[in-house]
């Protein structure tokens, strides 16, 4: 890439929306591709998004109005900075947005958080770079873990969270060592009540290797409870904690 940072406005981990030389070491999670690859020169201050931009990655700062919101985004990270020097940067309409890099610094940021087993943390991030890249490629199914069967994988584009704290999700499981006659890979819909640390599975569909159906259900079951060591704590603890 030849283009400097000053050419374009980049996102970054988290809720910045600037950053400076002397700051970059505060901020670990920003790793060493993007750093080379975006990197900042000595006392300037690179913008990564236009105001605009920051309010559709993160809506939870909509009761805000603009100058309330730039005040506060000032005041957390350059509260040096003159407001009116601040507000203008962010203001701007000329800059430029840099699609790629700003979806893969969230996607990024998101597959690591699925790695470390927080997956609602994760889904935030998958939902911020969705909502501004609807049309970017990228994979549906998420690993998120291997049993001694099957390896696991989340759908990230419909994961439901309702008022009280059940999380709705598919899972993908695929058994690589299954026989000709057993199921190949598994789809299943599942919930997690966080509040009362229970899980239930609410329909499933085994396919054979070619895409066949062996066996389907809709689950009627009740919920039930958390076991400890079992894939429904790994579950729980990934949506809801530990």
């Amino acid at each position: 890439m030849t283009s400097t940072p000053r050419d374009y406005p980049v996102a970054i981990p988290g809720p910045l929306v600037a950053i400076t030389a002397e700051r970059r070491s505060q901020y670990p999670q920003v790793n060493r591709s993007q750093s080379s690859e975006y990197a900042l020169h000595t006392g300037d201050v690179i913008i990564l998004m236009r105001l605009s931009q920051f309010r559709l990655i993160y809506p939870e700062y909509n009761d805000l109005d603009d100058q309330s919101l730039l005040t506060k985004l000032r005041d957390k990270f350059f509260p040096n900075m003159k407001l009116e020097d601040f507000s203008g940067l962010l203001l701007k309409e000329d800059n430029k947005w840099h699609d790629m890099s700003g979806f893969e610094i969230y996607d990024n940021r998101a597959d690591t958080y699925l790695r470390f087993g927080n997956y609602a943390k994760a889904i935030d991030d998958y939902n911020r770079a969705l909502r501004i890249w609807p049309d970017y490629p990228t994979d549906r199914w998420k690993y998120i873990f291997t049993t001694s069967k099957a390896q696991s994988y989340l759908d990230i584009t419909t994961v439901e969270k309702s008022n009280n704290n059940i999380y709705n999700f598919w899972l993908k499981n695929d058994y690589p060592n299954a026989k000709p006659k057993e199921v190949s890979y598994s789809v299943q819909n599942m919930a997690i009540d966080c509040a009362s640390k229970k899980i239930n599975t609410l329909s499933y569909i085994g396919y054979d290797a070619k895409g066949n159906v062996m066996s389907s259900y809709d689950s009627l079951s009740e919920w039930s409870a958390v076991i400890p060591d079992t894939i429904s704590e790994t579950l729980y603890k990934g949506w809801c904690g530990n």
